[in-house]
């Protein structure tokens, strides 16, 4: 019954084409106006999208908050709010006559329940110009952005230069806010490249992916002429002690990062630099 959300981002030369399926997320810092603004690279697919709201309904889906299939809110109302506003309660599909699937978000691959009330496995595909003014982007699951908007995610980038210390503030922070507000955690992952010196031809092709399918993880920063990626590292698995005070104020480690898995679903973020 279950499968799991995807989201890839191929460079290639002075273009990102960027492919998405389901609720995890990239944005890019771009330098606009004396700072870094956020800027969307997908979409996230889930019914709070009118568009994607009216899709699955004309597939037969029931599109319902928890409160609302427990009896607690009225079931015709069809307003949740906005997505960044979100009160934990998000809007999920059923089926007609049961308490199933109740997925989050309206396109995945391999729900093959789902997938009869319209969670299909098309993605949405966004082609972006990279400029000088696009210092680095982001690809993250959707624990990341669940409590954190793109915007806060772009600040913490900026605001640390190594880009290890940055995921690794961020996951952290991530995790501690679902414990504030949730008694447990989705997965937390998170993809950080730099962009450099886009003119340089004879940059080397880097292929790296994280799959979210235990809980830990284990991956490296690779150094590229012209990217740095960064991601969650040796293997640093829920309620490790190996962790230092942070400047944000959450406890971690400069070289690690918190990862905490979805007992259901994977998570595929995938980066791919092609120098062309």
């Amino acid at each position: 019954m279950s499968g799991t959300t995807a989201i890839a981002v191929l460079v290639s030369g002075d273009t990102l084409y960027v492919a998405n399926v389901g609720d995890s997320r990239a944005v890019a810092g771009v330098w606009s106006g004396g700072c870094e603004v956020a800027e969307e690279l997908s979409c996230d697919q889930t019914p709070y999208r009118k568009d994607e709201y009216q899709r699955v309904k004309g597939c037969g889906a029931r599109v319902l908050c928890v409160d609302q299939v427990e009896g607690m809110m009225d079931p015709d109302i069809q307003s949740w709010g906005d997505e960044e506003d979100g009160n934990g309660d998000p809007p999920r599909l059923w089926v007609q006559n049961g308490m199933y699937p109740g997925t989050a978000f309206t396109r995945s691959i391999g729900d093959l329940t789902a997938e009869s009330i319209g969670v299909i496995a098309i993605p949405e595909v966004k082609i972006v110009k990279i400029t000088p003014n696009h210092l680095f982007f982001v690809v993250a699951s959707d624990g990341i952005f669940e409590f954190l908007s793109s915007q806060v995610v772009v600040d913490m980038v900026s605001r640390f230069p190594d880009p290890q210390v940055a995921f690794s503030a961020i996951t952290a922070e991530s995790y501690k806010l679902w414990l504030e507000h949730e008694n447990r955690t989705d997965d937390i992952t998170v993809i950080i490249v730099h962009i450099k010196d886009m003119e340089d031809s004879d940059s080397l092709a880097t292929l790296k992916t994280i799959q979210t399918s235990s809980n830990a993880v284990s991956s490296e920063v690779v150094n590229v002429d012209r990217h740095t990626i960064s991601s969650p590292s040796n293997n640093i698995e829920k309620g490790s002690s190996d962790l230092k005070s942070h400047p944000l104020g959450s406890t971690v480690n400069p070289c690690h990062a918190h990862f905490v898995t979805s007992p259901t679903h994977s998570v595929h973020l995938n980066v791919i630099i092609n120098p062309d």
